[in-house]
């Protein structure tokens, strides 16, 4: 049973935010460097490359026995495979979010890139996600929650209400998002085995569907026929 440590989880949730946020920026900078990239290419090659990095980590922390482990708990494939499609889907909606002008981005660096605001944007699926993990984890995991909690939230609703105000429609990309994750996010907490073991096993349970995408559709000039060093090199780093 894993021992909650709110010293490291806050600060690693920060890093995790940081990361977010600027990945909308590494994406423009691809289609910069690289052209236009296709939304599901893009996502293929991020499952593959996610999914080596993944093992080249357990192998050092010499964890690859517990991932072999959680294929053979049917106990724990019950919960982990719906975390992996809940995933998969988070990851390909942000993708073509960024890649469609749906990221309301709002670092000085990314404005002077674009040299103009973006359409109506659905970072604002991160930004109501906690808000959607608050409300699970009141309801669902009975959680005590103090006047300091309802103070913050009541802070973050009145930016969402703001921030919203320019869509002039309704946000489906944010509702999308911030429901995968959160859902997402609570199954996780159900689950009691190492956090990058579970994070590993659901990238792996999707690199097959990558791997099949590419042989099928993605091995000419529109997918593999067009990767350079400098692209795939991005692809790693994305």
């Amino acid at each position: 049973m894993q021992t909650v440590d709110y010293r490291k989880g806050l600060p690693a949730m920060g890093v995790c935010f940081l990361f977010w946020g600027f990945q909308p920026l590494y994406w423009f900078m691809c289609t910069n460097l690289c052209g236009q990239i296709d939304t599901f290419f893009l996502m293929a090659c991020r499952i593959i490359w996610a999914a080596v990095c993944c093992l080249c980590i357990l192998k050092v922390q010499g964890k690859l026995p517990q991932l072999w482990a959680v294929f053979r708990d049917r106990q724990v494939l019950k919960r982990e495979i719906p975390a992996s499609v809940l995933l998969f889907g988070d990851w390909l909606v942000y993708l073509w979010a960024v890649q469609n002008g749906r990221v309301r981005e709002k670092t000085m660096a990314y404005q002077i890139l674009r040299r103009h605001d973006t359409p109506a944007g659905d970072g604002l699926g991160y930004y109501i996600q906690p808000l959607v993990v608050f409300a699970l984890g009141a309801v669902i995991f009975k959680e005590k929650m103090s006047w300091r909690h309802f103070i913050i939230i009541a802070i973050v609703v009145v930016g969402i209400v703001l921030s919203t105000s320019g869509f002039g429609g309704v946000p489906y990309v944010t509702i999308a998002l911030a429901l995968m994750f959160a859902v997402y996010a609570a199954i996780k907490k159900s689950l009691t085995i190492d956090s990058i073991v579970s994070t590993s096993a659901e990238i792996l349970m999707m690199v097959p569907v990558a791997l099949l995408f590419i042989l099928l559709f993605r091995m000419g000039d529109d997918g593999m026929g067009s990767m350079t060093v400098l692209k795939q090199l991005l692809m790693i780093g994305g």
